[in-house]
């Protein structure tokens, strides 16, 4: 990405002035979410839980834990380890997850409803983090556009219903993301640095290949220094990325009874998609797959977001551009990472996050061209228009046709591109 000549950002910030007052961005956003998670959370009653698949799996876990207590954890592992029919289903190494989900249940009693409301409250919560996040990066109106898709997400709404770990996996990659670009604004912090490490934490311990997004920081930390000039403090940035990482292992070791059942675990992770016949027929292809579930899903929001990421490449004014070049290279790094492996559309959906900057970027830097109040109501009105968009693709995919897994033959198939539909 070609660093901005120093007028750039000037013309950026002063074309761009124009903002919604924060206390009324605040509450329309508020507003919108509490309509949008009650409305979700009304929906849930429609849910056919996949009572033989991965849903059934997690209520196992965490029915045991809430009930025979953290010291069980071993044993799970043990039985995962040994039966080699189970290996095709999450694995207990999900650790934080669980842990969560079974203080959870402790509440709300054990079942897939109550893991259902967990994933509602996951992504509501996600959904608000990032609204207040943006704000800084961002201001009120972008941040309202941004989070109002984040939370209007199709998919991130689909995995809201269910009793699968996503939404919280997402929620520790909204917090990881926010806390690192927080810390990246003032390397001085040790407060930041701190919550940046212990969002890091949370996201490697919640599940295993999270560890995949780890390289996306690093390039980011190394764009810091080399790209904009920025005084990176190596052993404190090293501490940040690294300590997350040891403190995790550590935790998935005490979990197992042991670092050799981790070190397994691990082969068999790596092996198991080779003799998963659901993986070999429905999780391979090229790295661009990813890019074609996304369009299939959110079209309008992917295809701006891949439009925002053109002008930043050929150094247009942007406001908030910083942060913004940290999402092309999540976006980048991501796709990169995850086409080596079994791919599912649901493994990346934190990357929605990213396409939402990019593609309200676009939408604001477009009505820029005319004037401050064009771009304050061109990128508002392509906003809500890309949200009633997307409502209606989650309607009609996760209610009306009651997708379970977003697979690219089902997306493909839902958009009529190819002669599929989701098995209800």
């Amino acid at each position: 990405m070609r660093a901005p000549t120093p007028s750039q950002p000037a013309r950026a910030e002063s074309a761009l002035a124009l903002d919604l007052p924060a206390l009324a961005a605040w509450i329309v956003f508020v507003g919108v979410l509490a309509a949008w998670g009650a409305y979700l959370a009304s929906t849930l009653d429609s849910v056919r839980y996949a009572a033989k698949a991965d849903e059934a799996w997690y209520l196992n876990y965490v029915t045991e834990l809430s009930t025979r207590g953290l010291g069980v954890f071993p044993e799970l592992f043990t039985r995962y380890l040994g039966d080699p029919a189970a290996q095709i289903y999450p694995n207990p190494l999900r650790v934080l997850y669980l842990v969560v989900a079974a203080g959870w249940c402790e509440v709300f009693g054990a079942s897939f409803a109550a893991l259902s409301g967990l994933s509602l409250a996951c992504h509501v919560l996600a959904a608000l983090i990032t609204f207040a996040a943006a704000r800084a990066h961002f201001g009120s109106a972008r941040a309202l556009v941004l989070a109002s898709l984040f939370a209007g997400s199709p998919l991130l709404s689909g995995l809201a219903r269910r009793a699968l770990m996503d939404s919280f996996a997402t929620l520790t990659l909204v917090l990881a993301v926010w806390g690192f670009l927080a810390w990246s604004r003032d390397f001085s912090s040790r407060r930041r640095a701190w919550l940046a490490g212990a969002a890091l934490f949370a996201l490697l311990a919640t599940k295993e290949n999270h560890v995949l997004f780890l390289p996306a920081f690093g390039v980011c930390l190394a764009w810091c220094r080399f790209g904009r000039g920025v005084r990176v403090p190596w052993p404190v940035a090293a501490a940040v990325v690294g300590v997350p990482a040891v403190l995790a292992g550590c935790a998935f070791a005490a979990a197992a009874g042991g670092f050799e059942p981790v070190r397994e675990l691990a082969r068999v992770i790596l092996a198991s998609p080779a003799t998963n016949d659901y993986a070999v027929q429905f999780g391979s292809g090229p790295w661009y797959r990813y890019v074609i579930d996304f369009v299939a899903i959110s079209p309008w929001v992917t295809l701006a977001a891949l439009a925002g990421i053109g002008g930043l490449l050929v150094g247009a004014p942007v406001r908030g551009r910083e942060p913004l070049e940290f999402f092309v290279t999540f976006v980048v790094c991501g796709l990169a990472i995850f086409a080596l492996f079994t791919k599912n559309v649901r493994y990346l959906a934190g990357l929605e996050l990213a396409w939402c900057a990019l593609a309200t970027a676009f939408a604001f830097e477009l009505g820029a061209r005319f004037g401050q109040r064009f771009a304050l109501v061109l990128g508002l009105a392509l906003g809500a228009a890309a949200c009633a968009f997307d409502v209606l693709t989650f309607r009609a995919f996760f209610l009306v046709n009651e997708l379970y897994d977003p697979i690219s033959a089902a997306l493909l198939g839902l958009r009529d591109i190819v002669p599929f539909r989701a098995k209800k």
